[in-house]
């Protein structure tokens, strides 16, 4: 059974991405360029009045007429007209074409796009237009790379639980300093953790100083233990646990180390970009581990993004796949709450 839910999960995270890159030709049809183009226009219309697009295909509606329908279009559309995004999406569907190339490279500045602002998500999705056709994408990926910095909007804890639920005395050794803690029977922590922690407010674990992001924290207890980390948004009150635990036998020593980090514009997290930026990453076989706190405490004040469709291909999570599912609006297309765009790219993601 687990290798038949993986071989599944695998083949509908490669589905996800196909409808992904289909729909996109859908969405490049007469009937939606502008649409696609112009989010800004779309937007200003009733919701209730848009309709799904007619697309110039037969009615047999296979895949290979899409592909045909853009490369017309594609053709048919003077150079100057096209745009950045259109030839990105263009190339995850074509392929090498030389007139969208020759696009995406006019549009570039020093390893980012476009050139007159560099955005995270526009050089992500360049970076996978460029894998798409077997470019280089080696600066790409340090430029995006360069842009990390630490995810300050989360708050941490340490847990520590005895594996007896007795009382138990532990050390915390970090910065070249030892601090000794008591773990009570009910599992409340009373001592002095030093300058990283402070006891949490149910008195059940540690809570983390930001200055001591990206610090490894070693725990020894005289009792068999457990350790693992939390988080949540700074503010929320969804508690996530990280998937990692790690357990001793009394007087073994664990390791934990607090790794948070997003793509960030100026000095704030971008969290759109972080999600493109995660995926092209991703893709490319870079570890992203670090990146996903972040992207899941923030995940529901960004719920315009669509955050679960590209949660659910990094992570495989169940129910990253069953909020894409529940998402559908009448069994026809997707529409994020608030989303920025509109059906039609939503409907891509989904």
């Amino acid at each position: 059974m687990g290798n038949r839910g993986y071989f599944f999960r695998e083949f509908v995270s490669f589905l996800l991405l196909f409808i992904f890159v289909l729909m996109m030709i859908f969405l490049m049809s007469n009937s939606t360029l502008a649409f696609f183009h112009n989010n800004e226009e779309s937007n200003s219309q009733s919701q209730d009045s848009q309709q799904l697009p007619v697309l110039p295909t037969t009615p047999a509606g296979t895949p290979e007429e899409a592909y045909s329908c853009l490369e017309k279009l594609i053709k048919d559309k003077p150079q100057e007209d096209l745009s950045l995004q259109e030839a990105v999406f263009s190339t995850l569907a074509l392929g090498k074409k030389q007139k969208l190339v020759d696009i995406i490279k006019d549009s570039e500045k020093n390893n980012c796009w476009p050139s007159s602002t560099c955005t995270i998500k526009e050089t992500a999705q360049v970076l996978l237009a460029y894998k798409r056709i077997k470019t280089s994408t080696l600066n790409i990926e340090s430029w995006l790379l360069n842009q990390t910095g630490t995810a300050l909007e989360l708050t941490w804890y340490l847990q520590i639980d005895i594996t007896n639920r007795e009382s138990a005395i532990c050390t915390l050794n970090y910065q070249d300093s030892e601090k000794t803690i008591t773990i009570n029977e009910d599992m409340t922590i009373s001592g002095n953790p030093g300058s990283c922690f402070t006891i949490s407010s149910s008195g059940f674990w540690l809570k983390a100083n930001n200055k001591c992001v990206d610090q490894t924290f070693r725990v020894s207890c005289n009792k068999d233990f457990i350790t693992s980390l939390l988080y949540q948004k700074t503010g929320a009150s969804t508690i996530f646990v990280s998937p990692n635990t790690h357990s001793q036998a009394a007087l073994g020593t664990t390791e934990e180390k607090i790794n948070s980090k997003c793509f960030k514009k100026g000095n704030l997290c971008d969290y759109e970009g972080s999600l493109w930026a995660a995926f092209a990453l991703d893709q490319s076989g870079k570890d992203v581990t670090a990146y996903l706190p972040y992207l899941f405490a923030s995940a529901k004040d960004n719920q315009k993004v669509f955050p679960s469709t590209f949660l659910y291909i990094l992570t495989k999570a169940d129910d990253q796949y069953s909020e894409i599912i529940q998402s559908q609006q009448q069994n026809q297309y997707w529409q994020a709450p608030n989303t920025i765009y509109n059906r039609f790219y939503d409907t891509a993601l989904g």
